[in-house]
């Protein structure tokens, strides 16, 4: 578990896999996460229904992002969330990463907040 930065730039990477690809073919990446939202001195908060804070994952592929993902929380749903992405990207011949890279910006209101991830699980699959 990891605490995500919450300035709504600096991304943190959750996850990353190596591979090596002999000729010309296709990636299918996989990558399962979960997310809390929570107030680590008071998980009550005094605002039903504000909006908390937003995060926004990508996963990346030799650090170009190929495909995202943005959520918004409100004060009501500060809980546990779980998250899949699966995508297809081409690759060339040679070595690569691919990447799960997430970042939070949390509302000025909510700056007791706490945004933590946990990398669940992540597969590349090669095609060539």
């Amino acid at each position: 578990m990891k605490n995500l930065t919450t300035d709504g730039t600096t991304q943190m990477i959750l996850m990353k896999i190596p591979f090596a690809v002999p000729s010309k073919g296709k990636v299918e990446v996989t990558a399962i996460f979960s997310l809390v939202v929570f107030n680590p001195t008071n998980r009550v908060t005094s605002c039903v229904g504000c909006n908390a804070g937003t995060l926004n994952c990508s996963v990346s592929l030799d650090g170009a992002p190929i495909t995202s993902l943005s959520d918004v929380y409100y004060s009501y749903n500060i809980v546990s969330q779980e998250y899949a992405m699966t995508t297809t990207s081409a690759v060339i011949a040679g070595t690569h990463t691919i990447a799960l890279l997430c970042v939070g910006l949390l509302n000025p209101n909510y700056t007791n907040l706490v945004m933590q991830a946990t990398g669940r699980g992540m597969s590349a699959i090669v095609l060539y």
